[in-house]
């Protein structure tokens, strides 16, 4: 119920200690530093540099988890443009649909395969140069984004389950 499209399957991961899930959120940390050192590197961290000067250098202490949900998708569900809280959000896929890559190659055919997919948009469509981006989910792709930017899921029309888990973080000083 707290989606925002046509999902029959949610169930939110509680940011609680254990084992097994310091392991998970330790991963999960980890990969939103690798993100902020990559966009450190590219000279882009406008709000870390603010927060955290010029020479700070992040650690997994400066993420903070503030919502993590798993989330199965079948036969014709989407998740229509939107996007999330915090200064990160990721996904990383856990299943495809046993049929996904057949329905690629026959959506293929006659133009750009969608189905499934998840499409990052950004910015204003001008020539020459597009304004959105999508990947091909693939089981153990993790995707690290900004929260600030919009995406869509796609739907597919394979029998069989797509689960994916997602999260937020802040940054934190």
């Amino acid at each position: 119920h707290k989606l925002v499209g046509k999902v029959s399957k949610e169930v939110q991961i509680p940011v609680r200690t254990s084992e097994d899930r310091d392991l998970l959120f330790k991963v999960m940390r980890q990969a939103c530093v690798d993100y902020l050192n990559y966009i450190i590197k590219k000279k882009r961290a406008y709000y870390w540099w603010k927060i955290a000067g010029r020479d700070a250098l992040p650690t997994l202490d400066n993420i903070h988890l503030t919502h993590s949900w798993i989330v199965s998708q079948y036969a014709g569900e989407y998740n229509p443009y939107h996007h999330h809280s915090g200064d990160f959000s990721a996904v990383i896929y856990l299943k495809i649909p046993p049929n996904m890559n057949d329905e690629w190659m026959e959506e293929a055919k006659d133009h750009y395969p969608a189905n499934g997919l998840i499409e990052f948009m950004f910015g204003e469509n001008q020539d020459m140069r597009s304004d959105t981006f999508k990947m091909k989910p693939e089981v153990g792709k993790l995707l690290v984004f900004p929260s600030y930017l919009k995406h869509f899921v796609y739907p597919f029309y394979s029998e069989g389950e797509r689960r994916s888990m997602s999260f937020n973080a802040h940054l934190k000083v």
